[in-house]
């Protein structure tokens, strides 16, 4: 029930963050802030999942035992970047592109896709397979790009703008 804050947030960085608990049960980490212009992810390395905070704003976990909880958690911030939100009509999906800290994240694919990213010239940066969910992409600069997903039923290109 004890209300923490972040007064400083670093540019482009990552910290632990530490979490002291009386015992074992459910708990929950919040995101209180509406005004933001940094994406904020929460990284559990136990269900190593990755929270977007500005979406979800809290984030519940368990833990077996209490006291202090050191090395489960860590936040980054990096700064918001451009998202583009595509429909594929074909396959009736919506593909969320979005920047992060050092990569480019495509949410919401369905089934088997192929992932190739270009820069402005052409040159091939990077190639993959997903079977779905969510894909990472490391980008090695700031600059435009073109992101291509392709799967059985149809081919989508767009330009994003990595910052």
């Amino acid at each position: 029930s004890d209300k923490m804050a972040i007064n400083s947030i670093p540019e482009e960085a990552s910290l632990t963050l530490g979490v002291r608990v009386p015992q074992g049960g459910e708990y929950t980490i919040r995101w209180d802030s509406q005004v933001f212009e940094k994406t904020v992810l929460l990284h559990d390395q136990a269900s190593d999942e990755i929270i977007d905070m500005l979406e979800n704003a809290s984030y519940t976990f368990t833990t077996a035992t209490g006291g202090e909880i050191n090395d489960r958690f860590s936040i980054s911030f990096a700064p918001a970047i451009v998202t583009n939100l595509i429909k594929v009509d074909t396959i009736n999906q919506q593909i969320r592109i979005l920047s992060r800290q050092n990569a480019i994240v495509l949410e919401g694919l369905n089934g088997s896709s192929a992932i190739q990213l270009y820069d402005l010239l052409g040159r091939h940066i990077h190639g993959g397979f997903t079977q779905g969910g969510t894909y990472q992409i490391p980008v090695p600069n700031k600059g435009i790009y073109i992101v291509e997903i392709k799967n059985e039923n149809s081919t989508v290109k767009t330009k994003i703008i990595y910052q």
